[in-house]
């Protein structure tokens, strides 16, 4: 069986983002997750799990899809929605905090670095290490 490497042109790539990644981005929290963002929370809106996932404007097939909400952990306690400027105004720490909690609590839109055929136009600051393997956190403002 012969494998063939698909790499998609830049104008290919950003047709997939712009239809692919939402408008709006979500972070899946932890309950002990709270304190180390709550002071940065400013322009979100914070659902608890339960109120997130019956939530009629989260329902859509492009959220459902995107961030599969099927495989994320059971421990997800919280959901953040933000506009995809709020992660670029978080310190290095925060941001690189929920980046990871993406990865570990298995988000949507966490893909494998693998995977990437050009893993160069991911920003450095948006891929994870997880047991070593490296993700790719994708978000809108990248």
């Amino acid at each position: 069986m012969t494998t063939i490497a698909l790499k998609p042109m830049r104008e290919q790539f950003d047709i997939w983002f712009h239809t692919s990644v939402p408008e709006k981005d979500l972070f899946f929290l932890r309950e002990e997750d709270l304190s180390v963002v709550e002071e940065s929370l400013a322009g979100t809106l914070l659902f608890p799990r339960e109120e997130f996932f019956n939530h009629s404007s989260y329902k859509g097939v492009q959220m459902v899809s995107s961030y599969m909400y099927w495989t994320v952990a059971r421990e997800m306690a919280f959901v953040i929605v933000a506009t995809p400027t709020w992660l670029t105004r978080l310190n290095h720490e925060k941001r690189r905090f929920l980046l990871k909690r993406q990865v570990e609590l298995c988000s949507g839109l966490a893909v494998p670095v693998s995977l990437l055929t050009n893993s160069t136009m991911i920003p450095e600051d948006y891929i994870i290490e997880k047991d070593n393997e490296q993700f790719a956190v994708i978000r809108r403002a990248m």
